[in-house]
């Protein structure tokens, strides 16, 4: 299997369609977060501070079953379903880091059958009402950070993982990997790519000859 014994796929534009989780919610709440997130691309502000403002968009405060209805409104990717049972069959781990919200994280690895999976969280009271503080696990231009946290868990060396991402904040991340995949990639993430891919099934020619 060409020594590669981990794939950590990002979520959001790769295994599954649509709006990230951020946007996602943005829109239902009818805000923007254009200029929070000129700010952290300028360093103005780290992940923490990037993650608060947006969450203090959402107003008023939104009960967390209100943001549950929203972001497990999902689709998957073409074949992604089945490319994941294949490589899991293949005794590959598998594992999902996003810099996304970890109530659809976790629900998209429920039904792909993946136990890792990495993303940030929503502070809640005792009511289950959100408090204006996310939990950082994943920072979205660090996410290279979470796939080595992941792989060392597992004693696996970078170079034995590949990386699946698809847009321009998954540079590190790819780069990071003994084989970083780019999948239907943003412009700028292309040349940060070993491979890139317009059909999630082409990821199997890594380990098959036919598929």
């Amino acid at each position: 299997m060409r020594g590669y014994r981990l794939i950590v796929f990002d979520m959001d534009g790769t295994v599954i369609s649509g709006l990230n989780s951020w946007q996602k919610l943005h829109e239902h709440f009818g805000v923007e977060n254009q200029a929070n997130l000129r700010d952290y691309i300028e360093k103005k502000i780290d992940y923490a501070e990037f993650m608060r403002r947006d969450i203090k968009l959402w107003q008023p405060p939104p009960h967390i079953d209100e943001i549950k209805r929203v972001l497990l409104d999902y689709e998957f990717q073409p074949h992604a379903k089945s490319v994941i049972k294949k490589l899991k069959d293949l005794g590959l781990k598998i594992c999902i880091v996003s810099a996304g919200i970890d109530i659809r994280a976790k629900d998209v690895g429920d039904k792909l059958g993946v136990k890792c999976t990495v993303a940030n969280g929503l502070r809640v009271d005792n009511n289950g009402f959100l408090m204006g503080e996310g939990i950082l696990r994943v920072d979205l231009l660090k996410k290279e950070k979470a796939l080595e946290k992941v792989a060392k868990s597992y004693g696996f060396k970078l170079d034995e993982c590949i990386a699946v991402g698809d847009s321009r904040f998954d540079k590190s991340f790819l780069s990071a990997a003994g084989l970083g995949v780019a999948y239907k990639p943003a412009e700028e993430l292309v040349q940060s790519a070993d491979l890139v891919i317009e059909d999630l099934r082409e990821i199997l020619k890594i380990f098959f000859e036919y598929f």
